[in-house]
């Protein structure tokens, strides 16, 4: 077995279900905007994203630290953002079903905010350390264009595995890998 590749499976199956709850916010009218301290905007696919990402993290390796970019104070504040951002994380969780023996899954929305708010340490190049971009590029994604969800695993600075998921990306079903030849 290749080094990391449980840590590579688990990554792709983490961004996997958070594109799923973030292409389901891509495609509705509501994308449940808020404005961070910087100005810059946090959405609820943000918020969605990142606790199912973590929590798939936590599950397998429950002592490594991750960095995210969002914490769950607007959560605990607005119940109406919280109430939206449970429901689109349950959604995911059911539709991912099947992941859920590898991954876990989110119960209910207190663990749902506490997941969100592991994703708050500072960083560093000592140890195992996650870094998380539940949507880069959140306002490509507001706009209607392209956008990411973005997970490595950094283990004493040197980045071992990474896992990208484009959700908006056209790609042709029938060929998956793009036209041969160019």
């Amino acid at each position: 077995m290749a080094a990391y590749a449980t840590e590579r499976r688990i990554a792709e199956l983490a961004v996997q279900r958070a594109c799923l709850l973030t292409d389901k916010v891509y495609h509705s009218r509501v994308k449940g905007t808020v404005t961070k301290g910087d100005k810059s905007p946090v959405t609820i696919a943000d918020f969605g994203a990142q606790a199912l990402v973590i929590g798939a993290v936590h599950t397998v390796f429950p002592a490594d630290s991750i960095v995210g970019e969002e914490d769950a104070e607007v959560l605990r504040s607005e119940a109406d953002k919280r109430e939206s951002v449970w429901s689109l994380v349950q959604s995911a969780v059911d539709d991912s079903a099947v992941l859920t023996a590898d991954i876990g899954a989110v119960t209910d929305a207190e663990e749902m905010m506490g997941l969100i708010d592991l994703g708050n340490h500072a960083g560093g190049s000592v140890g195992r350390i996650w870094a998380l971009d539940p949507i880069d590029g959140t306002k490509g994604f507001l706009r209607g264009d392209q956008y990411a969800v973005c997970l490595a695993l950094i283990v004493d600075g040197s980045v071992q595995v990474g896992a990208l998921g484009c959700p908006n990306l056209p790609v042709d079903p029938a060929q998956p890998e793009g036209e041969k030849g160019i």
